[in-house]
């Protein structure tokens, strides 16, 4: 089950939105994975895609007993660009585009060999002030994946 897709819904902080996420994958270890993830959040002053290079490691657990072989923790490392939209009232709006590097964790939990369910969190910095953000939190509270 080399390549894999998955999809999420949660919300960043600083700023606040709701945030969709859809990501791809594929698995050259059972530990490493790369692919493509993109990020979108969305307020009603504010509006972020963010599309990255993303790298996970699997973190394994040696020695699990059977109920928790299906919990699969990992870190995830990327770097990408940040298109963000602000929306100011007195001025005109804003809009730039600036690097990306995000870091961050999460676990999927595979109920069949094929879908799991999970949840991950970036920390996601610009590390030149794009239309005032240098940082934003992301997390999918929820997300689904599919391995095939």
């Amino acid at each position: 089950l080399a390549w894999g897709l998955r999809g999420g819904v949660g919300f960043t902080a600083d700023p606040t939105a709701f945030l969709m996420g859809l990501e791809g994958h594929y698995a050259f270890t059972r530990e490493f994975r790369a692919g493509p993830l993109l990020q979108i959040a969305a307020s009603d002053d504010k509006t972020i895609v963010a599309p990255t290079a993303n790298l996970k490691f699997f973190v394994p657990i040696p020695d699990a007993p059977r109920e928790v072989e299906r919990f699969h923790p990992f870190l995830q490392l990327g770097l990408g660009f940040a298109y963000v939209e602000r929306e100011r009232r007195r001025r005109h709006d804003d809009d730039e585009v600036g690097f990306l590097m995000n870091a961050g964790f999460g676990f999927d939990y595979m109920v069949t060999d094929r879908f799991g369910m999970g949840s991950q969190m970036l920390f996601n910095v610009l590390p030149d002030e794009t239309a005032g953000e240098r940082f934003f939190f992301s997390w999918q509270v929820v997300t689904a994946s599919v391995r095939f």
